[in-house]
């Protein structure tokens, strides 16, 4: 069994996967710190918000924050991968 062959990258697409990580890292945390300040200056707690039949907020502000994991966790995986060597 052989090991698929590698090639070398070039210079312009690891600074591209860099530049593009970099940006959706940032997003996603700018996503999670916008979602934890309109959480902080909301006066009410998620329970309170379920018990007074606002699911729209509490699915608002959960499909927000799962955006910004997501974006954040992509973020993290495209820069792992932008070595000089892929070996796909």
């Amino acid at each position: 069994m052989t090991s698929a062959p590698t090639r070398r990258r070039s210079r312009g697409e690891i600074d591209r996967r860099f530049m593009m990580a970099d940006i959706l890292r940032k997003a996603g945390g700018a996503v999670l710190l916008l979602v934890a300040l309109i959480a902080a200056g909301t006066p009410m707690t998620v329970r309170e918000a379920l018990s007074s039949g606002l699911t729209q907020y509490v699915a608002i502000m959960g499909g927000f924050g799962a955006t910004g994991v997501g974006l954040f966790l992509a973020g993290r995986a495209l820069r792992r991968n932008a070595t000089h060597w892929d070996r796909d």
